[in-house]
């Protein structure tokens, strides 16, 4: 069963009938083009998680920078910064599983107002404990846990939701503006969020404070959301539905496939963000400031990406798209830790962010694709655990930065990412023909 269409069988039985599932028609084909960049927004209920995850992403990454300069100056030390990000992310490893099992289980809607209220609540305390002056990095360790958990419920439960709100033909389209609304905040949030800090004397009040305000449009959006779009396919018992998920990835060579080139990026290349304020501090000197500008430029390559990617309609060779990503991702990670210069690292940091994107809409349209509606939430939770693997990628980056420097630390990575992706070309071909 390929990849490029929609499969057959109890895959498309499982599937309800799109024209049924919209709150519009759906338009009579899926073209190519600019005309064709945001046609995934005709459709209200996917607008409305669309702009969830608008809200979603700029609080992340107001928090994200926060957290990472807190850290920094709290210990002055590049493995508490890998640390922290492995805490953060590690409870996705354990889990993954169950949250994709809930995803299938219950309402989706309510599995999202669940997870997102938790870190809502997660951001008031951090933001308190900032501006009362009280914070230590046992409430980081912590609350960065309490958020990983949360985060660990909320993406199977979206991805999974996005199929529903979409006709087929029209997924690459909503996978790649799910990624440009991701990133259409990391253009500004980083940038936002280090000139907050800068501003506030090097203080992340300010930007935590930000991050609280923004994340209230994600818990409306998401309130807006129809629970009939959210409903239960799955029946059995939670661990005959576990097990019925696990096997079906395990019988699927594509989805194998897929998940062994994702391993790969998601321990090697995607923990890089955890040595950047390294790099913005003692490399090239440029504070906070120039630490959210770096990300905010990824950013802006990213969302390019998306809308590119977007412009593909129904791409056939999607393959061909997520090993080109993961490929130009760790090259690109190589020539940022050589950079002799900050303007070659900024322009290195535009085109890894629209590797990122690339790659990322590559991979969860392949896994979508082939995954019948009623597994989707379990099969991405499975796939997640590739994502889970950042964290250990982070200490691995923090700990090289300890024993040599943050620029050593990245090219290793990258050189490794880029090699391993071609050896699994090599021995997996079928990659390139998805």
């Amino acid at each position: 069963m390929g990849l490029g269409g929609r499969p057959g069988g109890r895959e498309t039985a499982a599937r309800p009938d799109a024209a049924r599932r919209v709150r519009i028609a759906r338009p009579p084909g899926v073209s190519t083009g600019l005309r064709s960049v945001f046609s995934s927004l005709h459709y209200a209920d996917f607008r409305l998680v669309w702009i969830g995850m608008l809200g979603w992403s700029g609080a992340m990454w107001m928090e994200n920078i926060a957290r990472n300069w807190l850290v920094w100056k709290l210990t002055d030390s590049a493995l508490e910064l890998g640390l922290t990000n492995l805490v953060r992310s590690l409870p996705q490893v354990f889990l993954a599983l169950p949250a994709g099992v809930m995803a299938d289980r219950f309402n989706k809607k309510w599995v999202l107002l669940v997870s997102q209220s938790v870190t809502f609540v997660s951001y008031l305390i951090i933001t308190g404990l900032v501006i009362t002056e009280t914070v230590a990095m046992w409430h980081v360790y912590v609350l960065a846990a309490v958020m990983g958990s949360s985060m660990a419920f909320n993406q199977p439960a979206r991805h999974s939701l996005i199929p529903r709100l979409v006709p087929p033909q029209a997924l690459l389209n909503a996978m790649a503006l799910s990624h440009v609304a991701m990133n259409v905040t990391r253009v500004v949030g980083p940038g936002v969020a280090g000139l907050l800090i800068w501003a506030d004397g090097g203080n992340v009040r300010t930007a935590y404070g930000a991050a609280v305000a923004i994340f209230l449009v994600v818990l409306v959006a998401t309130v807006l959301l129809r629970e009939s779009e959210g409903r239960s396919m799955s029946r059995g018992s939670a661990r005959a539905q576990l097990m019925e998920g696990l096997n079906y990835v395990a019988k699927s060579p594509s989805i194998l496939a897929v998940t062994v080139v994702s391993l790969v990026v998601f321990t090697f290349a995607m923990p890089y963000n955890t040595l950047l304020p390294v790099i913005a501090d003692e490399v090239f000197n440029i504070g906070p400031g120039g630490y959210g500008l770096l990300l905010s430029v990824a950013g802006a390559g990213a969302l390019a990406g998306g809308l590119g990617i977007a412009a593909l309609g129904d791409f056939r060779q999607k393959g061909l798209l997520l090993l080109g990503g993961g490929l130009s991702f760790g090259l690109l990670l190589v020539i940022l830790g050589v950079a002799p210069w900050v303007s070659v690292a900024f322009i290195a940091m535009l085109l890894l962010g629209a590797s990122q994107s690339l790659f990322m809409a590559a991979g969860n349209t392949l896994i979508l694709n082939v995954t019948p509606a009623a597994l989707q939430g379990r099969v991405m939770s499975v796939y997640a655990l590739d994502h889970a693997l950042m964290p250990l990628g982070s200490a691995l980056a923090g700990g090289l930065a300890e024993a040599a420097d943050a620029s050593t630390a990245l090219v290793t990575m990258g050189a490794a990412c880029a090699i391993l992706v071609l050896v699994t070309t090599a021995v997996m071909p079928r990659m390139r023909h998805l």
